[in-house]
């Protein structure tokens, strides 16, 4: 079985870049818009989905949270964060991310793609 991604953000043009960018390392990725969404497409495809790619910021929710949340469920599960603000202005709003993976938005492709495999392998 094939390992899967799974993408939360709440922009459909920013979901559809990273699912094309992720198809050059032979990943499916499936997309949610928000944090229901997530968990339910989690439950769904729960034995392959191996990473969640989510936004920091999103409008019911936030990311950190909702990968804590589904960490109890499925503590295999790695966490690659995304946002346009930096760790600094993150943590300045109340976004601790900690040790956690973020990557800034815009990002090139390579970047995006290296911070994938070194979670996925």
């Amino acid at each position: 079985m094939a390992a899967k991604v799974l993408i939360c953000d709440d922009e459909e043009l920013v979901r559809e870049m990273l699912k094309e960018m992720l198809l050059v390392e032979d990943l499916e990725a499936v997309c949610a818009e928000t944090g229901d969404e997530t968990r339910a497409l989690l439950r769904e495809h729960r034995d392959e989905i191996r990473l969640l790619i989510t936004d920091v910021i999103l409008p019911e929710t936030d990311g950190i949270s909702l990968a804590m949340e589904l960490s109890l469920d499925y503590p295999n599960l790695k966490t690659l964060f995304i946002s346009g603000y930096d760790r600094e202005t993150l943590q300045a709003k109340g976004f601790d991310l900690g040790s956690q993976r973020l990557i800034q938005k815009p990002f090139e492709t390579d970047e995006f793609l290296r911070s994938v495999r070194s979670l996925i392998g």
